[in-house]
This record gives structure tokens, C-alpha cells and sequence, in this order.
């Protein structure tokens, strides 16, 4: 039995004594090192966490990919069905539009005084579909001028060296009836942005006593008659009138900017106020005219009679005139400009 002296030298001794430190080998120091990183188990983990959140975000793209893909088609097939559905409602109305012309055209074919409802309903049918379809404007212009033209025809015969006709047949017909009326209407306020390079051709037609307004710009009226129509505020500029008869009428406020009216007839013509400037009168007979205020400077007045007719406050600046340009009891006043004789 040791005693407690013992002890405590046998413990000074042992507390004393140095420690021994073991070797450190390559291997233990990185394992030592290994154990300072994060545990195994923890990183796994996070790795995992990782990857769930990139996987997680890729399937949310392919779905929103997927549904814009879908949607696309979606509405392709939709732009297609309408596409379809509009050619099929243009089939559908040009098929009614076809058959509602073929059926106005035939009522106007109608002849007879008997049948004069029935033309008058087809003349205004064409106006509508004039309007529905304007790409038919130009051909239904055309079956309205030969409506004209086939009802109103004269045969008229121009004396050799003789400005005016004679056997005008034309006075032998009725004045202006009420189909002839209406398709002169219609086309005078049709749409002319829808007309093709076709002109309106009245030539030879016999329209005494029409009344004639909106837009005959560029048309050919030689050898018709026009005897105590009324032409006012109309526009027929460009417009040519060989041979024209307008005797006894109404022409105020018209216009004629650049038309012709070689050998044209005015007896007693109301012109006033309206514009000639430009115009060919080479050979027309305004005899008796009144032409108040009217202009006809730069005019072509060769061989133009003017006897006894009314000048005052016309313009006559810069027209052509020679010996043969007949003046005689022509009346002006103050107002009247480029007077010569």
C-alpha cells in the first residue's frame, strides 16, 4: 500500500514528464483536413437542392415553350378559318351580286312603255351594285351608255361645207323619257375613282330636253342632239361635241375647261357665267347666244359666229380669232375683257 506521498510524487512525476507527439503523416494530415470540410452527408444535400431547383426551372420553360407553341398553331388554325371563311362569304356575294346583274339587266332589256317600271327598277339596281362591288363600276357604266345610245339613237346627216346639220331625224323623236332620265342621273354621280380609262360615249344620242348634271368629264358627245337641255353646274371638261346641236339650251355655271365644240350649234344658248376657257369654238354658231359672265379666255374662236349675241362681262384675254370670226351686234359693257373688234 503506497502512501499518499506517494501518489503525489507518482503524479508530479507523470504530469511532468513530456508529452509525446505521434508522427503526423501525409495521409492523417489531410484527413484532418478533410474533416474541417462540410460533412458528407450536408453536401449531398445541397447538391441535391441544386439540381431540383435547375431541373424544376427547365420543366417550367418547356411547359410555358410547349404552351407558346400551342398557342401559335392556335391561332394559325384560327387566321387559316378566316381566311377561309372570307374567301367563302367573297364567293357567296359575288355569286348574289352576278345574279342580281344578270336580273337588272334584263330589266332594262324590257321594252314598251308598259315596261317602264321594270327599266327604271333595273337602272337603279345597277347603281346599287355599282356600289356594293365597285370593281363593276366600269362595266355597268358601259351598259348604261349603250342603254343611252340604243334608245336615243339619230341618224343625222352633215350637209358637205354646211357647219350644221341637217335632217336631223332627231326631232322626230320624244323628248328625254324618264329610264333615259334615270340612267343619266346615275351616271352623272357615280364614283368616278372607280372608273377604268374608258370613256363615256353619248355620241349620236338624241337627248332634247335632259336635264344632265354631275361628272361627263372626257366624253364624247359628237352629233348628239342636246336642244334646250339643261347642262348647269355639270362638268364636261375635255369633253368633245363635233357637230353638237345645244340650241335654246341651259348652260350656266357648267363647266368645259379644254373641251371642243368644232361646228357646234348654241342658237340662243343660255352659257352664263360658265367656263370655256381653253375651248375649241372653231366653226360653232352662238348667234343669239347669252354668255354673261362667262369665260372663254385662251379660246379657240376661229371662224366662231357671235352675231347678236350677249357679251357682258365675258373674258375674252388671249383668244384666237381671225377675219372669219363674226362679231356683228355683239353686246358688252364695262366688264368685258379682250375685246378686238
Amino acid at each position: 500500500m503506497k502512501c499518499d506521498c506517494c501518489l503525489v510524487t507518482a503524479t508530479r512525476s507523470t504530469s511532468s514528464r513530456p508529452r509525446r507527439h505521434l508522427p503526423t503523416s501525409p495521409a492523417l494530415g489531410r484527413s484532418s483536413r478533410v474533416r474541417l470540410r462540410r460533412p458528407a452527408p450536408l453536401r449531398s444535400k445541397h447538391r441535391m437542392t441544386v439540381n431540383w431547383a435547375a431541373i424544376s426551372s427547365l420543366i417550367t420553360g418547356l411547359a410555358a415553350l410547349g404552351a407558346l407553341i400551342f398557342t401559335g398553331q392556335a391561332v394559325t388554325a384560327s387566321q387559316e378559318q378566316v381566311a377561309i371563311a372570307q374567301a367563302q362569304n367573297q364567293l357567296a356575294e359575288q355569286g348574289q351580286i352576278t345574279d342580281r346583274y344578270g336580273k337588272a339587266v334584263e330589266q332594262i332589256g324590257q321594252e314598251g312603255p308598259e315596261h317602264l317600271q321594270l327599266r327604271l327598277g333595273g337602272i337603279y339596281s345597277l347603281e346599287r351594285i355599282a356600289h356594293d362591288s365597285p370593281r363593276d363600276q366600269p362595266t355597268i357604266l358601259e351598259v348604261l351608255l349603250a342603254f343611252i345610245r340604243t334608245n336615243t339613237h339619230a341618224n343625222f346627216v352633215a350637209p358637205a361645207g354646211s357647219p350644221i346639220r341637217a335632217n336631223n331625224t332627231c326631232s322626230t323623236l320624244p323628248t328625254t323619257g324618264p329610264d333615259i332620265q334615270a340612267a343619266l342621273a346615275v351616271i352623272g354621280r357615280r364614283d368616278v375613282k372607280h372608273d377604268d380609262y374608258s370613256r363615256i360615249n353619248l355620241s349620236k344620242a338624241c337627248l332634247r330636253g335632259a336635264r344632265i348634271s354631275g361628272r361627263f368629264d372626257n366624253a364624247s358627245l359628237d352629233y348628239a342632239d342636246l336642244s334646250g337641255a339643261n347642262l348647269s353646274g355639270a362638268d364636261f371638261n375635255h369633253s368633245t361635241f363635233l357637230y353638237t346641236i345645244f340650241n335654246g339650251g341651259f348652260l350656266l355655271d357648267a363647266n368645259f375647261d379644254h373641251a371642243q365644240f368644232p361646228s357646234a350649234s348654241f342658237l340662243g344658248t343660255y352659257l352664263y357665267r360658265s367656263n370655256l376657257k381653253d375651248a375649241r369654238l372653231n366653226g360653232a354658231n352662238l348667234t343669239n347666244g347669252l354668255l354673261n359672265d362667262a369665260r372663254l379666255n385662251g379660246a379657240d374662236l376661229t371662224a366662231a359666229n357671235f352675231t347678236n349675241s350677249i357679251l357682258r362681262g365675258v373674258d375674252l384675254t388671249g383668244v384666237r380669232h381671225d377675219a372669219t370670226t363674226s362679231m356683228g351686234g355683239a353686246q358688252t359693257d364695262g366688264a368685258t375683257r379682250g375685246m378686238w373688234w
